[in-house]
């Protein structure tokens, strides 16, 4: 069985896992979670601290941080697995993704599940679930075996390794 087949079919049904086609129904469900969930967020912060102190802490610390702190750590992830020295220059044939194989702490706080980025883009149609299987699949079949001085376009060794690399680097390419 191919691999792509063997990682995004179910067994019993044959049926692709973890994809569905868009439904407007299911998004405004969605966006009803969504709302819900900052309703009981604030439901929680107005019983825990009363009516004025709860409104303002659900802002300090729910409402503020949603619009700074993680369009950061958002763009720390986004520039960590898709930047390149080799976006400088012009290069047609370029591809540029990368795996973080982070710790436990930089997955939960910064990783959201994209930690395999690059082989999100080889087969985006595999579920966050099964690429650190895939990755696993790639690593025995030889695919990062021929990639020894170039390794860092392919694995990144965890976001704040990757950082410190681009920001400490002397004259070496990344």
């Amino acid at each position: 069985m191919r691999i792509r087949a063997y990682l995004t079919k179910d067994g019993n049904t044959g049926r692709t896992k973890g994809l569905s086609p868009k439904r407007p129904m299911r998004d405004m469900r969605h966006m009803a979670g969504k709302l819900c969930a900052q309703l009981i967020v604030l439901g929680l912060f107005l019983a825990v601290f009363g009516m004025p102190t709860g409104i303002v802490l659900y802002f300090v610390y729910w409402v503020v941080p949603l619009f700074s702190v993680f369009p950061l750590l958002i763009r720390l992830r986004i520039a960590t697995e898709h930047y390149s020295d080799l976006l400088h220059h012009d290069c047609p044939a370029l591809f540029v993704s990368r795996t973080s194989l982070s710790n436990w702490a930089e997955a939960y706080l910064i990783g959201a599940h994209m930690e395999y980025h690059m082989e999100h883009h080889l087969y985006p149609n595999i579920p966050y679930f099964q690429l650190k299987r895939f990755h696993r699949l790639l690593d025995e079949r030889g695919f990062f075996a021929g990639y020894d001085g170039e390794i860092a376009h392919f694995l990144s060794g965890g976001y704040i390794a990757f950082w410190r690399r681009l920001l400490f680097r002397r004259g070496g390419a990344l």
